[in-house]
């Protein structure tokens, strides 16, 4: 360096600088060289703060219909007492799930008052963590889908059973009061309720 000149020649010392390089760094030793192996970038479809091996946990899972002292029949849920109205049945699931939310609509998808009774017809739908449970409702001898048992209702059946008006779905269901069909014994029993001489079972 004296010969050429070199000594008071300033020098420019170019240092690289690569990714994952510690902020402070010394010289490696024996004991220390693992610490300047290669780090890792993480997976990016990885969340760092996940156990990659543990599955998320499953909603749990409500029998609403058993819990409510209901019977259900394919998609037709029944034995709702006579005039029981759409705030008790909404009250009752959020004490099974208070986390449930309770929607019920008539027939034509149009929402019900809080006030009114359950009826025939009325489409019960109930949403929790585990996804949404539908179910439409039978009153059995609220034949015409209002919430009552009336005389309405023996004409609903009386035209069925004379054929000028015939009854289908929940409203088939509802009037199938005894031995699995609709004869003059669901007249008897409608008559029956109408008069208060014996109730029909809701089951």
């Amino acid at each position: 360096y004296q010969r050429n000149n070199l000594l008071d020649m300033p020098l420019v010392l170019s240092v690289p600088i690569f990714e994952g390089m510690p902020a402070h760094t010394k010289l490696p030793t024996s004991k220390s060289e693992e610490e300047y192996a290669p780090q890792q970038d993480p997976d990016p479809g990885t969340d760092p703060g996940t156990n990659p091996g543990t599955e998320p946990e499953k909603p749990v899972t409500y029998d609403y219909v058993s819990k409510l002292n209901l019977s259900l029949s394919s998609s037709y849920v029944s034995g709702f007492q006579v005039g029981t109205t759409v705030s008790k049945i909404a009250a009752n699931v959020k004490a099974i799930n208070s986390n449930a939310t309770v929607t019920v609509k008539d027939s034509k998808g149009n929402a019900v008052a809080n006030s009114a009774a359950i009826a025939t017809g009325y489409v019960l739908s109930i949403t929790d963590g585990a996804g949404t449970k539908t179910y439409t409702c039978v009153v059995y001898g609220d034949v015409d889908g209002d919430g009552v048992i009336a005389a309405t209702d023996l004409l609903a059946v009386k035209r069925h059973i004379l054929k000028t008006k015939t009854l289908s779905g929940a409203y088939a269901k509802a009037a199938t009061i005894t031995n699995n069909e609709i004869a003059a014994t669901s007249l008897l029993a409608i008559k029956k309720h109408i008069l208060g001489t014996a109730k029909i079972s809701q089951k």
